[in-house]
C-alpha cells in the first residue's frame, strides 16, 4: 500500500517490453506507474459533500484548494440521478438521495431482499462515518458498517467535526494503512531502506476488520461551508502523506440543483425544432430505459494516479466538470461497479 506484487503477467506488448516488472523497486520508476502495476488493490475513500455551499447566490464559494487539486489530478464528470418512485419522492434528498443511488438501495420486490455490498462485490468491506439517522438507515440496508471513530466523536454531539489530522489518522487506521506504516517504520530501523520502497513491503498481513471502502458524510455534523473546508483539509493531509497518497482512491460526490444537460442541446448549441439528441448512457440501466432527474445531478471527481485517467478539469465546480470532465454522464448507480473493479472486487465490465 502502495502495492508490491505484480498485478499482471508480462507479455510482448509495447508497454511490457519497455517497462520491466523486475525494475519496480528502482527509484527511477514513477510511483504512480508502480502503483498501477502492483498488488494489493487500493483503498477507496468517498466524500459526500453538500452542494448548497457552492451555489449560494450572494456569497462566494469557500476556498477548497485540495479538492481542486484532486479534481485536476484525476477524472471528473456529472452523474445522473434516477427519478424516484412515488413512494420515495420527498423522503430522500441531497446526500441521502445520492447515497441511496450510489449503494443501489431501492425498494426491492416483495419476493426479494436487498443484497449487501459484500454479496454483490466479492466480499467488499465498506463502512460509513455519519451522524445523520437517515444516511445511516440507507447504509444499513446495504449492510455497510458504521464507523464511529471518525464522525461520531464526543464533539459531534455539539455539531462540530473532529480536527482533520485526527480524522485522517482514524481513516488510515480503519483501512489498515496505519499498521503498515508502523511496520515499515520499525523495519527501517534495522534494515536498509532500499528494501522497503513501499509500505506493503514491510507488512504483508491484512486484518479481517480492515475496510476496503469508507464513505464520509461531514455535512451531517456541520453546515455546508464548514463541511467542505473540513473535507478539503482531510484530502490535504492524505495527499501530503507520500506513503499513502497513491494507495487511496479518493472520490468526491456533490449533489447540485443544476441540470445534467438538455435533450435539445448538443455541444452548447440548440438543435433545430423537432430534433432531439440521441439517448444517452445515463438514460439506460442495462437494457432497461430509465428516467433521470433533469433539474439536478451529482458533480463527481476521482483520483488515483496510474488507475484513474486525468482530464482537463482545473477546479471542483459544476461549470468545470460539465465543460472539461472526461467521465461524461452516467447514472450514479454505475459508479460503484466501476470503483469495485478498481478495488479488485468486481469483474471487468464495459469496453
Amino acid at each position: 500500500m502502495p502495492r508490491a506484487r505484480p498485478r499482471r503477467i508480462p507479455c510482448d506488448c509495447f508497454d511490457c517490453r519497455t517497462f520491466e516488472v523486475s525494475n519496480l523497486q528502482q527509484k527511477t520508476i514513477p510511483a504512480w506507474k508502480a502503483s498501477a502495476l502492483q498488488e494489493p488493490p487500493p483503498k477507496c475513500l468517498v466524500f459526500l459533500l453538500p452542494g448548497e455551499a457552492m451555489q449560494e447566490a450572494h456569497k462566494p464559494p469557500p476556498p477548497v484548494p485540495h479538492l481542486n487539486n484532486l479534481a485536476a489530478e484525476g477524472c471528473s464528470g456529472l452523474l445522473a440521478l434516477r427519478k424516484l418512485s412515488a413512494s420515495l419522492e420527498g423522503k430522500t434528498q441531497g446526500c441521502n438521495q445520492v447515497l441511496a443511488h450510489f449503494l443501489e438501495v431501492h425498494e426491492p420486490a416483495a419476493d426479494q431482499t436487498q443484497q449487501s455490498l459484500a454479496e454483490r462485490y466479492k466480499g467488499l468491506a465498506a463502512g460509513i462515518a455519519s451522524s445523520d439517522a437517515d444516511i445511516l438507515s440507507v447504509a444499513e440496508k446495504a449492510a455497510v458498517t458504521r464507523v464511529p471513530s471518525i464522525c461520531d466523536s464526543k464533539s459531534m454531539s455539539e455539531c462540530q467535526l473532529p480536527d482533520a489530522a485526527t480524522a485522517t489518522d482514524n481513516i488510515l487506521t480503519v483501512f489498515g494503512l496505519k499498521r503498515c506504516l508502523a511496520a515499515k517504520a520499525a523495519a527501517l530501523n534495522t534494515l536498509p531502506s532500499a528494501l522497503f520502497e513501499s509500505v506493503a513491503d514491510a507488512d504483508e498481513g491484512e486484518d479481517d476488520d480492515d475496510l476496503d471502502m469508507l464513505v464520509l458524510d461531514p455535512s451531517s455534523a456541520a453546515d455546508g461551508a464548514e463541511a467542505l473546508a473540513w473535507a478539503d483539509a482531510v484530502v490535504g493531509h492524505l495527499c501530503g502523506n507520500v506513503d499513502v497518497k497513491d494507495s487511496i482512491l479518493m472520490v468526491l460526490l456533490m449533489p447540485v440543483d443544476k441540470p445534467l444537460c438538455s435533450p435539445c442541446v448538443v455541444n452548447g448549441a440548440e438543435l433545430p425544432p423537432g430534433m432531439r439528441r440521441p439517448k444517452q448512457s445515463y438514460e439506460y440501466l442495462g437494457v432497461e430505459e430509465v428516467q433521470s432527474q433533469r433539474d439536478s445531478c451529482v458533480v463527481m471527481a476521482q483520483r488515483l494516479k496510474g488507475v484513474v485517467r486525468c482530464d482537463n478539469v482545473k477546479a471542483f465546480t459544476y461549470e468545470e466538470c460539465s465543460k472539461w470532465g472526461a467521465a461524461g454522464g452516467i447514472l450514479v448507480e454505475r459508479l460503484l461497479p466501476e470503483l469495485a473493479f478498481k478495488l479488485g472486487r468486481a469483474s471487468k465490465y464495459g469496453a
